[in-house]
């Protein structure tokens, strides 16, 4: 009784609440009677005392009644419908400027504030000066802008005092009467996510315009994620000098610190550039740390004095965790990185990209015997563990050697290690089949894929585009002579590859299969084949050929002296 007494009660009190709400709310509302309203000289009004007051008569051609957007519960009360003769009379419209007068009244805006910029207090110019206090660089950059405020007049791209410059599609020239909208403005994810939309499409100059135009993040995050966007579009573009330069300063003295992300970025760049020298010294620098935070020089472990901006110590020398990252002259560093498994498969990627064998096993086997990692933390990304990735990178290594047949040789590894070769790792093998020279392999091993997928019975197993593709160009050089003639399958081999890409198991239409199967026919003399198959894929929805197998095709018939079919192939083309 003493505990369940005031539950019961408590039960009761709120039971009787809900039960009046309701009441309450099905309750129907009445309106009160209303007085006698005179209307003429003659009496009062005849209606009923219960009546509800109406609003006087609107006219014919009167507009309807406007109801507003529907609001949130606690605004319920302007649902009503809004009458036209209860509306106030509207005072005037709203003068509005037009397009040439935003961009006047914007250029002498702009115009003004760059001169109160570059002028100082007493009318002389004053010098550029960083947030932290530390005086200009001697060369400027977009870092310096972004992290710093500094000048981008010395940048690549054309400048133009007043922030506007060169008019492309999101840029917005003042003054300017080609221009008929205003730039678009990006601030946080947008504006990463714009940086990245203009690095896939190469188109680096844009995108330093839009990050000199653009609010940047005023947080040491947001800035870290933002110049990183930058770097990563500047690796897609071919600039890794100007990527280099943006790490340095974000890793420099002052700086914010560079995330692992354009570590990588950069890795892969210059690996894929052959710079293997400069990819490994990136992960040098990622692991030894920043160096010395507050202080231009610091005494390492041996005793060695070394300057911060200079980036010569060695992880070795930097101060131990027990005794709080300080060294013997007080000064405290940066902690040394770990490289996570994403950035140790980045660096063996650039290994194999230079066919480093040595290098690229030599890293598998620290990713997989390293047993404090994240393990297989690409699954949720792309469906890849990390054996599996690491044994494509030993593959890659082996296909991009002197020897790439060699590769044939890993995916009988890969089994003996527990993991099942999958489709890249197929892929990379026929690669190096073609490389070497030997296109009766590339067959054997397609013929392999179709078997291991229709005994297991997964679909991810069979050959895919690329897989047709790389085995057809194999058949063309070795028809052609270029690389192992003598293992050329002929005309019926590429006929039989055909049948496959358009039977029920063959994968969708692509254009560079259809292109390679119709050089295939080509280099074997089989221009009919070729021509049908042109055909073909001419009526496959969404399959747009390159002019280079019309061409391959044109140039077959004119060594026949086929003019008329030249100039139908030709007219096809266009």
């Amino acid at each position: 009784a003493v505990v369940w007494g005031p539950v019961y009660r408590t039960h009761l009190r709120l039971r009787y609440q809900d039960r009046s709400i309701a009441r309450a709310a099905t309750r129907r509302w009445r309106a009160p009677p209303t007085r006698a309203v005179a209307t003429d000289g003659e009496g009062v009004d005849a209606r009923p005392s219960g009546a509800i007051p109406t609003p006087p008569p609107v006219a014919a051609n009167a507009p309807r009644a406007r109801y507003r957007a529907r609001r949130p519960s606690r605004e319920r009360r302007w649902e009503r419908p809004v009458d036209t003769w209860s509306a106030p009379a509207t005072r005037g419209k709203k003068k509005f400027l037009s397009w040439a007068e935003l961009r006047r009244l914007r250029a002498q805006t702009e115009l003004k504030m760059q001169s109160q910029r570059l002028r100082g207090p007493n009318g002389d110019a004053a010098p550029m000066k960083r947030v932290d206090g530390a005086p200009p660089s001697s060369s400027s950059s977009v870092a310096d802008q972004i992290l710093f405020g500094g000048d981008l007049s010395e940048l690549d791209f054309d400048f133009v005092p007043g922030g506007a410059e060169r008019s492309t599609d999101d840029d917005f020239v003042p003054g300017s009467s080609s221009s008929d909208k205003p730039p678009k403005t990006y601030r946080g994810k947008a504006l990463v996510k714009r940086i990245k939309q203009l690095g896939d499409a190469r188109r680096l100059d844009d995108v330093l315009a839009l990050v000199e135009r653009s609010e940047i993040p005023t947080t040491r995050n947001g800035r870290r994620i933002t110049v990183g966007a930058v770097i990563g579009a500047c690796c897609k573009c071919g600039d890794l000098d100007r990527g280099l330069t943006l790490l340095r300063q974000l890793d420099g003295p002052g700086g914010i610190g560079a995330g692992a992300p354009s570590y990588c970025a950069l890795i892969q760049a210059h690996g894929r550039a052959g710079r293997l020298r400069e990819a490994l010294l990136l992960l040098e620098t990622w692991e030894k740390g920043r160096g010395p935070k507050d202080s231009k020089i610091g005494v390492g472990r041996n005793g060695t004095i070394y300057v911060a901006a200079a980036g010569k110590w060695q992880k070795k020398d930097v101060p131990l965790r027990s005794e709080k990252w300080r060294d013997e002259m007080g000064t405290e560093w940066h902690p040394p990185r770990v490289a996570q498994t994403r950035m140790l498969l980045t660096i063996q990627d650039a290994c194999a990209s230079c066919g480093d064998v040595v290098r690229a096993r030599f890293f598998k086997d620290r990713v997989l015997s390293w047993n404090g990692r994240i393990q297989n933390g690409r699954v949720a990304y792309d469906g890849v563990t990390d054996e599996e990735a690491a044994w494509n990178g030993v593959a890659k290594a082996h296909a991009s050697s002197e020897d790439p047949l060699s590769c044939i040789a890993v995916l009988r590894e890969m089994e003996e290690a527990g993991v099942t070769p999958s489709q890249c790792a197929y892929n990379i093998a026929l690669a190096a089949c073609q490389k070497g020279g030997r296109p009766d392999w590339a067959r054997t091993l397609v013929a392999r894929m179709r078997k291991v997928a229709a005994r297991t019975g997964d679909a991810n197993m069979y050959p895919d585009a690329m897989s047709y593709t790389t085995t057809a160009r194999a058949e063309a050089g070795a028809a052609r002579g270029f690389l192992g003639a003598n293992h050329a399958g002929g005309v019926e081999a590429v006929e039989a590859m055909y049948a496959e890409v358009r039977g029920p198991l063959g994968p969708p239409p692509d254009p560079q299969c259809y292109g390679a199967l119709v050089d295939a026919f080509v280099a074997y003399g089989a221009v009919d084949r070729a021509l049908a198959a042109l055909a073909t894929a001419e009526r496959e929805p969404g399959v747009d050929l390159t002019a280079r197998a019309y061409l391959g095709v044109m140039r077959s018939q004119a060594a026949r002296g086929d003019v008329r079919g030249v100039r139908r192939l030709a007219g096809r083309m266009e």
